[in-house]
């Protein structure tokens, strides 16, 4: 029984950070719009509700597969290198000539 007990709240935490995960890809203020709530309300369900809503998930049979997990690791992909490519760089010192001055 309790190999059981322990393999369910895995499962249940494995659930629960896949819905955590879903909700960092998305972004908080994002998921908070689609749902009609204040991001707040979101940072809240975070440690209060998706830990209950993911024991139960896991109660009635729900589990994360690998294609999901796959999806996630894409989709986190995507948002890390629109982040990065969104943002310009900034000009090495040797580029703008007028930086540097040397007079003998």
């Amino acid at each position: 029984m309790d190999d059981l007990t322990t393999r369910n709240k895995t499962s249940a935490r494995n659930i629960e950070s896949w819905i955590l995960d879903r909700i960092a890809i998305l972004g908080t203020t994002r998921v908070a719009e689609h749902m009609g709530v204040n991001k707040s309300s979101v940072s809240q369900w975070k440690q209060h509700y998706i830990p209950r809503m993911a024991a139960l998930l896991e109660f009635i049979g729900y589990s994360i597969t690998d294609d999901d997990i796959s999806r996630v690791v894409v989709g986190l992909a995507d948002l890390l290198e629109e982040r990065m490519c969104g943002k310009k760089k900034r000009p090495a010192a040797t580029e703008r000539s007028d930086q540097i001055t040397m007079k003998f």
